[in-house]
């Protein structure tokens, strides 16, 4: 064979070795990705580095994700077990998906039909969970949840068409793969977090936290931020916000509605507010990294041993540097 020839030959296959490598690495959510964590349930999110992020929510429940030509909308979010079974027990995932199904069945029509396409059990980062797909007229909307004791998450995504599903189905596969879940959804405490996810920033901790509620002023999570009424606003947010702390409301109990009704819309009659104090500085330092934990203290940090799991889910140790 002529020397010409085996270049060009090595030539093409290195392309196809680095093709390969790029489509590998894109498949498995590692190529080009951004990542979203969300402090108030303590859950955190993949998504493609093209894909872009809606604005924040007053309360801090979840955030929209919209695909690169806008046309699909998707959404993570936290919430409160709130409903409970025949025995007044809090709904497990099975019986939230039943509800899910009953509700969609109730709220169809013969001009906007609702039908359940697809349903089957999963994970989500070792949770029970379902994922499930509707058919909503010319809509396909594909979800997946997982439900504690205490509380639970949802990620959909919204796609015009079938054509728009084909296209952006995969990046829903991996983005709900993605997801960490860095706490007790029963409720029982807050579990260890993967030592590598900690160092890839992929949780944000608090210097601080205030859980508390307020009835007076329940209309504060119908409105945005800028249009709060300062005078109503509970006391304790007005001595938080200066001292450096986000807050952030949400709905926590309702007035009673008629069961006969379900457009009803009941009133929020108790706000639970949240409000978190970030850290000026902070970063994760392996532990066996002493040259990192040293220029993290010169630099005025101060670093304290953490808890975490490693590769093979055995309880380890992390230093965690903040200012």
């Amino acid at each position: 064979m002529k020397k010409s020839n085996l270049k060009w030959i090595l030539l093409a296959v290195a392309v196809i070795i680095a093709a390969a490598l790029i489509y590998f690495l894109a498949i498995k959510g590692v190529y080009k990705k951004e990542i979203y964590e969300n402090s108030r349930y303590q859950y955190s999110l993949n998504y493609p580095a093209d894909w872009t992020l809606g604005a924040e929510e007053t309360n801090n429940a979840g955030r929209e994700i919209f695909s690169p030509d806008k046309k699909v909308y998707c959404y993570v979010y936290g919430f409160e077990n709130a409903l409970v079974n025949d025995n007044g027990e809090p709904q497990t995932i099975d019986e939230f998906s039943d509800w899910l199904v009953t509700a969609s069945k109730e709220l169809s029509t013969e001009e906007e039909p609702i039908n359940l396409l697809t349903r089957e059990a999963t994970k989500l980062d070792g949770w029970p969970a379902m994922k499930m797909s509707f058919d909503e007229g010319a809509i396909v909307r594909e979800a997946v949840y997982t439900l504690g004791k205490s509380t639970g998450l949802g990620f959909f995504c919204v796609y015009p068409t079938r054509d728009d599903q084909t296209q952006y189905g995969k990046d829903f596969e991996k983005m709900y793969k993605s997801i960490a879940i860095k706490s007790d959804l029963d409720g029982a405490g807050t579990n260890a977090i993967s030592c590598a996810n900690l160092l890839g920033g992929a949780t944000t901790p608090l210097k601080g936290k205030e859980v508390f509620y307020d009835t007076a002023y329940t209309e504060v999570t119908m409105t945005g931020r800028e249009d709060w009424d300062q005078d109503r606003l509970p006391l304790q947010v007005v001595q938080l916000e200066p001292a450096g702390y986000e807050c952030y409301p949400m709905p926590f109990e309702f007035s009673d509605s008629s069961p006969d009704d379900v457009n009803a819309q009941p009133e929020v009659t108790k706000v639970e507010w949240t409000c978190e104090l970030p850290y000026e500085e902070w970063g994760y330092v392996a532990f066996d990294d002493e040259n990192e934990k040293a220029a993290q203290e010169k630099e005025g940090l101060v670093c304290k041993q953490d808890n975490c799991m490693d590769e093979n889910s055995a309880l380890t140790s992390i230093w965690f540097c903040s200012k």
